[in-house]
């Protein structure tokens, strides 16, 4: 899942200002490959990618990724939970 329409973003739930809505997150899985290992693996290149990662529970079946800002100074890092 990349781009939602704000009507739909709204009707699963999403976040009143995803950034799915703009076309700058995007979830996905790969078939064949634990997600948990998958997004293990991604957190070294965030920075290089000038990428976030939700934090999603152990078991979640899906990487989320968006080019949302980073506040280094306000304690953010590029690993995050909404």
């Amino acid at each position: 899942c990349a781009i939602r329409p704000a009507m739909y973003n709204k009707q699963i739930g999403g976040a009143k200002n995803s950034y799915h809505i703009v076309g700058l997150a995007v979830d996905f899985d790969i078939p064949g490959l634990n997600c948990d290992q998958v997004r293990k693996d991604l957190v070294p290149h965030l920075e290089m990618l000038n990428c976030r990662m939700e934090k999603l529970k152990n078991g979640s079946g899906w990487i989320h990724l968006d080019k949302g800002e980073v506040n280094e100074k306000a304690g953010q890092n590029r690993y995050f939970r909404p």
